[in-house]
């Protein structure tokens, strides 16, 4: 189902397919996967994503262009208790110095060569963070350094979440 990602409250988790962004191809390419970034809904109309300047909330209307395809994914019983945990996880990562929210590039080379263990273990890339997230929330058994597309099949798996619906360009 189409939705408008505007009028989301977070906290929600948001898939992104970008179908024109070659370093997009890259990652989907290298984990035979349909995704190349994972953020979430922190509030209505913007999403903490972290991306190659650091990790920033950044208006949902940024990734609402012709070539994302957007999924949405819900934890199935989320608590007020959960919410508010989950809602001051990813406020503690915007508040945490600039030095800790920088991009984990050292990560994305370990990925890229499968070597998993190596990257800066002080940095995360996109889909680090939101496991992380998960697995302090929810207790979801997340194994690191998942890709944007292993979290999506973790997600399907898992039985705790559920796709609350779709956005793309029409």
């Amino acid at each position: 189902m189409k939705i408008n990602p505007l009028l989301f409250k977070g906290p929600i988790v948001v898939i992104v397919d970008d179908r024109r962004s070659f370093l997009g191809f890259l990652i989907k390419s290298h984990s035979h996967g349909n995704y190349s970034h994972i953020m979430e809904i922190n509030d209505m109309g913007y999403v903490a994503s972290q991306d190659f300047v650091g990790f920033r909330e950044r208006p949902i209307e940024d990734y609402m262009k012709s070539h994302h395809f957007l999924k949405f994914w819900e934890y199935k019983d989320l608590t007020e208790e959960q919410k508010d945990k989950w809602l001051t996880l990813i406020q503690a990562d915007f508040d945490a110095p600039w030095k800790a929210r920088r991009y984990d590039i050292l990560g994305i080379i370990g990925q890229f060569f499968h070597i998993r263990w190596l990257q800066n273990p002080h940095l995360k890339y996109c889909s680090e963070r939101v496991a992380t997230h998960m697995r302090m929330v929810f207790g979801m058994d997340i194994p690191t350094q998942r890709t944007p597309s292993e979290l999506n099949k973790i997600f399907k798996e898992s039985g705790k979440m559920k796709v609350g619906g779709y956005w793309f360009y029409d």
